[in-house]
C-alpha cells in the first residue's frame, strides 16, 4: 500500500499542520483523489469477520501476499 497516496505529510513541525491542511482544503480534486485512494485500500486495514470473511481481501490476505513476494524474492536469489 502506498500510504503517500492518501496520507497528508506535514513538513517543518507542528506549526505547519494548520497551513498544510488549509492549503489542501483549497484543492477539491486532490481531496477527492485521496478519498478514492483511501476507499480502495480501506478493506486492507481490517480483518474479515463472519462466515464469508475469506471471500474478500483483507489485512490477513495482504500479509500473506507480502510473505509470498518475500519468499519469491528469496527463490530468485537462490536462497
Amino acid at each position: 500500500i502506498d500510504y503517500r497516496s492518501f496520507v497528508v505529510v506535514v513538513s517543518g513541525g507542528v506549526q505547519n499542520v494548520r497551513p498544510t491542511i488549509e492549503a489542501l482544503m483549497q484543492n477539491y480534486t486532490e481531496i477527492r483523489r485521496r478519498q478514492l485512494t483511501l476507499m480502495k485500500y480501506a478493506p486492507y486495514f481490517s480483518y474479515g469477520m463472519g462466515a464469508d470473511a475469506h471471500k474478500y481481501p483483507d489485512a490477513f490476505s495482504k500479509i500473506l501476499e507480502s510473505l509470498r513476494f518475500y519468499v519469491d524474492g528469496l527463490d530468485s536469489l537462490g536462497e
